[in-house]
């Protein structure tokens, strides 16, 4: 499956390189999130602690949505931006600590705010 996707989106990369658009800085930022994210795991907050693991620190990312008629995006999504941000700080591994939404906060109409623990997992 992983390397369907992966030869999708090379295929609309090197499509997109002739292309005058955003279309190409789309797809790669869609590639490396992808790639940076299949790197790391999602551990439960008791079953991380069965595993020889050296604690990074904390990961967070919000999403403001300003239209009232308009929807948050899903968790599955934040969360996916946690464990790229979880990647980038060298970590193998990732406990979801918490996803909050809240309306009316902080000028935005809908709010929602994801957090993880990052870890180097050693198998």
């Amino acid at each position: 499956m992983l390397k369907k996707v992966f030869l999708v989106l090379s295929v609309f990369l090197l499509a997109s390189c002739t292309l005058k658009t955003n279309l190409g800085s789309y797809l790669n930022s869609k590639a490396e999130t992808e790639i940076r994210s299949s790197g790391v795991n999602v551990y439960g907050s008791s079953e991380i602690f069965s595993y020889q693991t050296q604690f990074l620190g904390q990961v967070e990312t919000d999403f403001c949505q300003n239209d009232k008629l308009g929807k948050l995006p899903p968790k599955s999504k934040l969360q996916r931006t946690l464990k790229v941000k979880a990647q980038k700080m060298g970590g193998n591994g990732i406990v979801y600590n918490q996803c909050k939404a809240a309306l009316y906060y902080n000028g935005c109409e809908k709010y929602l705010r994801c957090e993880g623990s990052v870890y180097s997992v050693t198998m």
